[in-house]
């Protein structure tokens, strides 16, 4: 039977005002016609363009709505490529809450990520396992507050809390959250899509490790399980962010996508 081990589901920067006009050479009544219906205009174009920037810089900041994830897959049957979609992005207070789904059938046997919400916040970054109840229209895993609501604590799949992403994390952090472990930290990744604030987070099962890459910008960067003897069981990689499902079809996998096949499974 499958292992549902991951779910797929990273504070806002916030807008600097207009806190004083720019210097201007015109006259008063020149500066009375600029301030009219196209002044309005402009400043409200220019606040908008501020909020934009803000949200790119932000978590999840990379993700918008309708932009495809495209995972190449590698398990026991071969290379493969799997889709989601960035469904729906919403900001609430100084989180962001971010929905993905799944096109096409699921990828891989023993390897298997689900669609679902992922959380940037206060609490650091999380993801919400699966629900009927998290995926009824209407449904938001934030309050306006920006906080987790209750609905959704209970669904918790991992967790990065926000003292993880500290350069120096790894020489003072031990304690496991939600079972997960802090592995490593990476300021970024580079590849075909490329990681800012970078963490790994790794869980032993038994004899099977599971390890993925939370990456500030885009989430979820690369997965790996591996079983006894260090072998791979199964990896998933992020390589390419905003091209709709099957416009790499004519692409080839493995090497043709994010270079040589050996490197494919290794995650930093």
């Amino acid at each position: 039977m499958t292992r549902r081990w991951f779910s797929l589901v990273v504070p806002l920067a916030l807008p600097w005002a207009l806190a004083c006009a720019t210097p201007s050479a015109t006259g008063p009544s020149e500066a009375a016609s600029a301030g009219g219906e196209g002044g309005e205009a402009s400043g409200e174009a220019t606040a908008e363009a501020q909020r934009a920037d803000a949200h790119e810089r932000g978590p999840l900041g990379a993700l918008h709505a309708g932009d495809t994830l495209t995972y190449l897959v590698h398990d026991a049957t071969g290379d493969h490529r799997a889709y989601y979609l960035v469904h729906e992005v919403v900001r609430r207070g100084d989180a962001v809450a971010v929905r993905l789904r799944p096109i096409g059938a699921p990828v891989g046997e023993s390897l298997v990520i689900f669609g679902g919400w992922i959380v940037a916040g206060p609490e650091g970054v999380l993801a919400l396992e699966p629900h009927v109840s998290l995926g009824e229209p209407g449904f938001v895993p934030i309050g306006v507050d920006g906080a987790l609501v209750t609905e959704a604590r209970g669904m918790v799949a991992w967790r990065v809390p926000p003292r993880w992403s500290n350069a120096d994390a790894r020489a003072f952090e031990t304690d496991a959250v939600d079972g997960w472990r802090l592995a490593d930290v990476h300021d970024a990744i580079e590849g075909p899509v490329r990681g800012e604030g970078c963490v790994r987070l790794e869980r032993s099962d038994a004899s099977i490790t599971t390890a993925f890459v939370v990456c500030r910008n885009v989430g979820v960067l690369r997965m790996e399980r591996r079983g006894e003897g260090d072998e791979s069981d199964g990896s998933w990689r992020l390589v390419d962010l905003g091209a709709a499902a099957g416009e790499l079809d004519d692409q080839p996998l493995g090497a043709g996508v994010e270079g040589p096949s050996a490197d494919r499974g290794a995650i930093p």
